[in-house]
């Protein structure tokens, strides 16, 4: 009996840590293609590479990051940034989990750049609390125009 109860207390006890831990996800898409589905950093895995063909039609460019469901960060300002090489900001959306571009507009960013490098990040809701954490960035992935 003591037996039976000390296994079944064992598996309550194990079974919290036994899932896998849920980490943050994201999905970039091309039209109706997706592209890139990520979910850690990786500059080497995260890299796509357009040629202006990709880029010719109408379509839209779009990346989409879900945040996991026991988040710390939850209710926090999600921002996504477009970047390029000297981290200077080429496009931002503020309290958002979508960053959508027409394909022309990557073009002419991508023209003029070559390479541009998609991050996210959460800063709290008060400015306050703001004030007194570090925010650090996370890299999403990496653009580059191919010849």
């Amino acid at each position: 009996m003591n037996y039976r109860i000390y296994l079944i207390s064992l598996i309550i006890l194990i079974a919290p840590f036994a899932r896998a831990q849920e980490s943050a996800s994201w999905k970039v898409s091309l039209g109706k293609k997706n592209i890139l589905t990520g979910n850690a950093e990786d500059t080497t895995k995260n890299l796509i590479a357009f040629k202006k063909a990709d880029l010719t039609n109408n379509g839209m460019f779009k990346i989409e990051y879900t945040e996991p469901k026991n988040s710390a960060t939850k209710g926090w300002v999600r921002t996504i940034a477009l970047m390029d090489s000297t981290s200077a900001v080429v496009a931002q959306r503020d309290s958002t989990n979508v960053l959508q571009f027409y394909n022309k507009d990557i073009l002419k960013i991508l023209w003029s750049r070559k390479k541009v490098s998609l991050y996210t990040w959460a800063a709290p809701a008060d400015p306050a609390m703001a004030a007194a954490i570090r925010i650090r960035r996370q890299h999403l992935c990496t653009i580059v125009l191919a010849d």
